[in-house]
């Protein structure tokens, strides 16, 4: 698919110029007083605008204008983890996924500091820089590593309840959705809770998980749609348990 080879490339490139400002003092501005986004934000997003233009697509990123095009969408989240970003730690990633509607066709996550390239497509398995990849599934234990994503405080308790009861001791919010089911995918990770995910958010990552034989499901343990309002990741013991823990 030409689509997916115009991807891989334009994702190497952002992930070039999001490591060449790093640790570079750059101004910040604040979305809602508390999202922070910078000039590589939008020079990454405008970098994949003109990458994809080719094709007459739709276009739906977190920083710029939607563009209109035909039925398949490009979803991009120029780089996910911009807090971490701007503070100098190296958790950050640049994300692109193609889709028609709630199908997501292949996604790319790329980790620019560590040059690791998770990409999948549809029906083709998940990879990291090549080498196929498979979900960890031993259910939720006290040596499980989970994460979650919520900005809220109600959001952030209700995902501690859900640790507490299922006895998790080893939980993080690391601040980059897409790498942490990245992360998943590659059994790093053991799940992921995500609270009101956007679709840029998300829609590459579930994919790898997906395509590395986990679940990625809406609080209802149903397939996860971008109007849903939670997502949890992870293999399908674990998504099970995960689910069974929320109130």
């Amino acid at each position: 698919m030409k689509e997916y080879n115009a991807a891989l490339k334009a994702a190497r490139r952002a992930g070039t110029l999001m490591n060449a400002n790093f640790k570079k003092g750059l101004a910040v501005r604040y979305k809602g007083g508390v999202e922070p986004v910078t000039k590589v934000d939008l020079e990454v997003e405008r970098l994949y605008k003109r990458a994809f233009a080719k094709f007459g697509h739709s276009f739906l990123g977190e920083e710029t204008k939607s563009v209109a095009g035909d039925e398949y969408c490009w979803i991009i989240d120029p780089i996910d983890g911009t807090s971490n970003y701007v503070s100098g730690i190296p958790f950050y990633n640049t994300s692109v996924a193609f889709a028609k509607g709630d199908e997501v066709l292949f996604g790319i996550v790329y980790n620019p500091f560590t040059r690791e390239l998770f990409h999948a497509e549809k029906g083709k398995g998940a990879f990291l820089n090549g080498e196929r990849l498979r979900v960890k599934d031993e259910g939720v234990t006290k040596r499980s590593f989970l994460t979650f994503c919520a900005a809220g405080f109600e959001d952030k308790e209700r995902a501690f309840d859900a640790w507490r009861r299922l006895k998790s001791r080893r939980y993080r919010q690391l601040g980059a959705a897409a790498l942490e089911l990245a992360f998943t995918a590659c059994g790093r990770i053991d799940g992921v809770l995500l609270f009101k995910p956007k679709a840029w958010d998300v829609a590459a990552g579930m994919l790898l998980v997906r395509e590395a034989g986990g679940k990625a499901v809406n609080f209802k343990g149903k397939d996860f749609k971008f109007d849903d309002d939670g997502l949890i990741a992870a293999g399908p013991k674990t998504a099970g348990q995960i689910r069974r823990g929320l109130r």
